[in-house]
């Protein structure tokens, strides 16, 4: 039997992670998603030149480098209070995801269709590397809903309002940071993986 490399073996092991962890937030819980697009422009001259081109066009920079694209995530949370036996509660918990990507851009103009079909294929891959932050967002969505649901009931509605900030503010962070660390990890073994040189 052919023996799978172990960097091979680590990368299939990561992508079944992903997948089965997106895969399970589907099922308990579909918060609303929106997608947000910005682009910035990059001037393509030959195939060879697509990463120097990103480089000196790409307006994210991060730990120490020049990213080619870059995503962020907000949860927007909306919820309703009711009152039973004097005390307050919360009854209904309703998240929204919104994702927000940078990415690159051709300029509006003639190029060889070999060059685009280079760079569309590298562009593929980086949406499709940035939009796995999309789980983070996700689960911080879901862990708020139940969250939210399993605070505890109070005479005043105020400081149930108060302990509900507290608590979305310790998921998003919580949340952000593992989305954080997943980038700083992942990003460049990413461009290692795509190998795309000047």
């Amino acid at each position: 039997m052919k023996r799978i490399e172990y960097k091979n073996y680590e990368s299939i092991v990561f992508r079944f992670f992903i997948w089965l962890i997106f895969f399970s937030t589907a099922l308990l819980s579909s918060p609303s998603i929106e997608n947000n697009y910005v682009y910035y422009n990059i001037d393509l001259k030959n195939k060879n030149n697509i990463k120097e081109s990103m480089d000196m066009a790409s307006p994210i920079k991060a730990f120490g480098i020049t990213k080619h694209g870059n995503v962020d995530w907000k949860i927007k949370y909306s919820y309703k209070m009711k009152k039973k036996d004097g005390l307050y509660l919360i009854s209904y918990v309703k998240t929204k995801v919104e994702m927000f990507y940078t990415l690159p851009k051709i300029k509006k103009r003639k190029i060889p269709r070999e060059v685009k079909i280079a760079f569309y294929k590298y562009y593929d891959k980086l949406k499709q590397y940035l939009s796995n932050h999309r789980v983070y967002a996700i689960q911080a969505a879901r862990e708020l809903e139940k969250k939210f649901l399993k605070i505890r009931k109070n005479t005043n509605p105020k400081v149930l309002k108060k302990n509900a900030r507290e608590v979305a503010l310790n998921i998003l962070n919580k949340y952000k940071e593992k989305s954080k660390k997943y980038e700083v990890k992942r990003y460049k073994k990413f461009l290692e993986k795509t190998n795309l040189k000047n």
